[in-house]
């Protein structure tokens, strides 16, 4: 396969902000234009290997995908996430009330609790992203409460040198390509080192 590189040219600032008193609205927008499904060609198992040999998976179905890393045969780490329709007004504030109750050490309902983790680190919103001439669906957590933006990243997928690959990339980041064959990402990894330059 050869090389492939291609420059696109930097998204969006990633917002950082503190639990006490800053949080951003991530309620449903007018203007952008949320997806609640992968699109099709983007659906089934992706593998790439890294240049040590470490597997990473992509599972992707209609409305969830599962990322599984491995560090070896014995040793693996699994996420899954589910897409989800934004938060409305009043959902965001319920989310924001209980952070805030949490902040001030206050009694929290493990409904409450579970309520916040899944959206908070589960549950995922989706919308395309154009980049000059490239289109990207950019995904990332459906509510965050402090420290570091919750960023799943960039997804793409696209023909080059006759297979289909799925491109993934997290902010500021080279783009990982995965194919859905284990065999062909293996052999790309042992043999063209150059397999995850196509840059963000």
């Amino acid at each position: 396969m050869k090389k492939v590189r291609s420059i696109l040219f930097a998204i969006s600032i990633i917002s950082f902000f503190a639990i006490l008193g800053i949080h951003q609205d991530q309620s449903v927008s007018a203007k952008t234009k949320y997806i609640e499904s992968f699109p099709k060609q983007m659906r089934g198992t992706w593998y790439a290997y890294s240049p040590d040999m470490a597997l990473t998976k992509f599972t992707i179905k209609k409305n969830s995908f599962k990322e599984v890393m491995f560090a070896n045969k014995k040793n693996k780490n699994d996420y899954t996430y589910i897409l989800k329709k934004p938060l409305t007004h009043n959902q965001y504030n319920k989310l924001v009330n209980i952070v805030n109750r949490l902040e001030s050490r206050k009694k929290v309902s493990k409904k409450d609790k579970k309520s916040l983790i899944n959206n908070r680190d589960k549950y995922l919103i989706a919308n395309y992203s154009k980049s000059r001439k490239h289109t990207w669906l950019y995904i990332t957590s459906r509510f965050y409460a402090g420290g570091a933006y919750n960023d799943n990243g960039y997804f793409k997928v696209q023909k080059i040198n006759k297979f289909f690959v799925l491109s993934y990339a997290k902010s500021y980041q080279s783009v990982t390509n995965y194919v859905k064959s284990k065999s062909l990402a293996k052999k790309e990894a042992k043999h063209n080192k150059n397999i995850d330059e196509l840059y963000f």
